[in-house]
């Protein structure tokens, strides 16, 4: 794919890559975590805001559970006072003095009128006082002293209906609650838990309604020196006079729109948002989907333990839209107060979104710093190419003109050279000294191409007259060969002649053994062996003419023998200087070397062979020669025959006297005969040798001309492969060049 571009565009395209790529896989990692962290973030700060709805209702609960440690630490204070303080005037009894008392029930506000025995501490009654100017004894000494409300109660009947009959509490009128009474029942029909507890004997502690509002309270039972119980003995605290626990859980911060509340069992508000709605009932309230929410709060509260914590989660309908509330909350017995505190689910998310808005910014950071650094990679790669293809573009068009035969031009190049750390310049020093060698290369490729084709022609010429002599050689080896075939074919016949004679000669031989019995015969006989002796003597001067030309053909031999000498002499010669100049060529000629040694082997032979040759011709030379002297003798041997047969016809009878000596004569010239035979055989052998010998000669002048066609061809193919060479070397150049284009394009 790059190799379709230019090096700038690959230079650009990688840097720019190598220095984009990693930017944007840290910016892609950094948004992945910053989403997970935004995940996590988001789930830790609502699980801590879960969490803190907890501490918050929980540091209420302790607030509360404090407060009312200490509450009822001065209410048993109070007690302990109001307890002294009737001590000191006397037990309580009842006289059996009455009085009437309008009773009105706190809760229904129903009254009735009703006599009842004196309520007595020591002497002393406790009248019927409603004015806050008058004293009344132990009650009003118990505020100024612990500053709780104090009450003492007389039981009205036998179910334990409780009258106020000494109180500081006040009525909305500014009066004195007297008269006011708790029943055993309350309207709903459930039993009074203070009514109860205390008839039971035990103390009431608690939060409790009194005459108009909420106390925290304290009742104990009042008896008797006959130990029955008679009444009931109060210290109480209005709730609303703990002021700094009340500003305490409305100033409580949960998240951005939550808040606390307290609430009692019936749904009334102790403490709401601000203390805005306190005393408002909200068991009626339903969230988005109809459920009412506060009410299940407050059963759930209901049955939990004390410190155990709930949750409840609805929607309540904001404006236009629907949101999600979550409410953490806990029941405080001792009170009666259900302790909560609720926030919007939206408002956990405050800090996830500010992370999420934090990492917005850091991505758009990001972005702008990954987009100011291509800029500035793009102007920094932009030089750096620059920098490198400008170098590149000079060294193309040197390689340019190097591929042309331009060897002239130069690259300039730094004064330090090769040492300089810069490849670029090194390569400029290199590539110009790869110019001077490879014109000193081609320079003397010229010189060693013009040497070669002149010592190739040299050879050429010379290898053309060896060809030329070995076709002459080979030609009169020929026709010595059919000289040889020649005399072979008539020593054949002078052998068959010979055969006939010695044939004649044994039946002479056996004619004259039985000479002595035959002597009538003689004359007959000796006329028959005259006619044969003239004939052998005619048969043995046409072999003499035959050995003659035998021999002359075998002196022409020799003397073509001696040609082939000189010229296996002269060939040696040739391969000889042939191996110098070789030598004198060093690489280039070493093929040519090769063939000059083979041309000085086939030199070699030849010679060997025609020494060979000329050796067995001047034997059968001499031979002949022999025969030639053996066959005069015997021309002469049969004219004296033949004077002697002569002779023999007019001496017959001298004939039986001489017969012995004719034999031995006869048996001479039998020997002679088969001497003469052994020779012409040998003759015959020596000349089918010479012929073979011919016939090679001239296969190998024949082979000889064949091998130097061959190294001829070399000859040439070897210059053709030197011109392929130098060719090759410039196609290289041009590939080269075609390289460097491609680089640089």
């Amino acid at each position: 794919m790059l190799l379709n571009f230019k090096l700038r565009t690959k230079l650009l395209a990688i840097g720019i890559l190598l220095s984009i790529i990693p930017l944007l896989i840290v910016a892609g990692a950094t948004v992945i975590i910053n989403n997970k962290m935004i995940n996590i973030i988001g789930q830790k700060v609502e699980n801590l805001a879960k969490s803190d709805l907890n501490h918050i209702v929980g540091g209420i609960y302790s607030m509360c559970k404090a407060q009312h440690e200490v509450t009822e630490k001065d209410l048993d204070h109070s007690l302990a006072i109001a307890r002294h303080l009737i001590s000191s005037y006397g037990e309580i009894h009842v006289s059996n003095e009455t009085v009437p008392w309008k009773m009105v029930n706190q809760y229904t506000k129903s009254s009735e009128t009703k006599q009842l025995p004196k309520l007595m501490v020591g002497d002393h009654w406790l009248g019927k006082i409603e004015s806050l100017r008058e004293p009344v004894i132990i009650v009003d000494k118990v505020q100024e002293l612990a500053g709780a409300t104090c009450t003492i109660f007389q039981r009205i009947n036998e179910s334990g209906d409780m009258l106020r009959v000494a109180t500081n509490v006040i009525r909305k009128d500014g009066q004195r609650a007297i008269g006011t009474f708790i029943p055993k029942s309350n309207p709903n029909g459930q039993n009074n838990p203070v009514v109860s507890r205390v008839l039971e004997g035990e103390t009431y502690r608690g939060r409790a309604y009194v005459v108009n509002k909420w106390y925290i309270t304290v009742y104990e039972p009042i008896y008797d020196p006959s130990n029955k119980i008679i009444g009931m003995l109060y210290a109480g605290i209005p709730q609303e006079n703990v002021k700094s626990l009340r500003a305490a859980v409305i100033k409580t911060k949960v998240g951005e729109r939550g808040h606390t509340f307290v609430l009692d069992r019936n749904g009334n508000y102790v403490i709401s948002k601000d203390g805005l709605l306190d005393g408002e009932n909200i068991l009626d309230h339903k969230d988005a989907d109809g459920r009412f929410p506060y009410k299940e709060i407050i059963e759930k509260a209901m049955v939990l333990s004390p410190g155990e914590i709930d949750e409840a989660i609805f929607s309540l309908r904001e404006s236009r839209s629907t949101e999600l509330k979550r409410a953490k909350f806990m029941y405080f017995k001792y009170w009666d107060w259900i302790i909560g505190v609720e926030a919007y689910e939206d408002d956990f998310r405050t800090a996830q979104r500010e992370v999420a808005s934090a990492s917005r910014k850091n991505i758009g950071l990001i972005g702008v710093t990954i987009a100011s650094t291509t800029i500035a990679t793009v102007l920094v790669w932009l030089f750096v190419a620059s920098g490198i293809v400008k170098p590149i573009e000079t060294i193309f068009s040197f390689a340019n003109a190097l591929s042309n035969g331009d060897f002239s031009q130069r690259l300039k190049t730094s004064k330090k050279g090769i040492m300089v750390k810069d490849e670029t310049e090194r390569l400029k020093v290199a590539l110009n000294t790869m110019s001077d060698q490879i014109k000193t290369g081609l320079d003397k490729l010229e010189y060693n191409r013009k040497s070669i084709r002149l010592k190739v022609r040299v050879q050429k010429e010379i290898l053309d007259m060896i060809g030329d002599t070995s076709g002459k050689v080979a030609e009169r080896a020929q026709k010595s060969m059919e000289s040889c075939v020649y005399l072979t074919k008539n020593l054949t016949q002078q052998f068959t002649m010979l055969a006939e004679i010695n044939e004649m000669m044994t039946r002479v031989d056996v004619r004259s053994s039985s000479n002595a019995d035959q002597a009538g015969n003689a004359s007959r006989i000796a006329t028959q062996t005259k006619e044969m002796a003239q004939e052998g003597n005619r048969k043995m001067k046409t072999m003499l003419n035959a050995m003659d030309e035998i021999s002359t053909s075998s002196q022409e031999i020799i003397k073509i023998l001696d040609v082939l000498q000189d010229i296996s002499d002269q060939t040696n010669l040739l391969a000889l200087n042939a191996t110098i100049e070789a030598a004198r060529a060093g690489e280039a000629g070493k093929g040519f070397a090769v063939v000059a040694q083979e041309v000085k082997d086939l030199a070699l032979r030849s010679m060997n062979a025609v020494k060979e040759t000329s050796n067995l011709l001047k034997q059968s030379s001499q031979n002949v020669k022999n025969g030639v002297h053996i066959a005069t003798e015997t021309g002469s041997a049969l004219e004296e025959i033949v004077k002697h047969v002569v002779e023999v016809t007019g001496i017959a009878k001298e004939i039986s006297e001489g017969s012995t000596d004719q034999v031995d004569a006869i048996n001479q010239v039998k020997n002679m005969l088969q001497q003469a035979n052994a020779k012409i055989d040998v003759m015959r052998q020596t000349s089918e040798e010479t012929s073979q010998h011919a016939e090679e000669l001239s296969n190998q002048s024949n082979q000889l001309v064949t091998q130097l066609n061959l190294k001829l061809q070399e000859n040439d193919v070897t210059t053709e492969t030197d011109e392929m060479e130098a060719e090759e070397f410039r196609e290289n150049n041009d590939a080269w060049s075609e390289k460097s284009d491609q680089l640089v394009g």
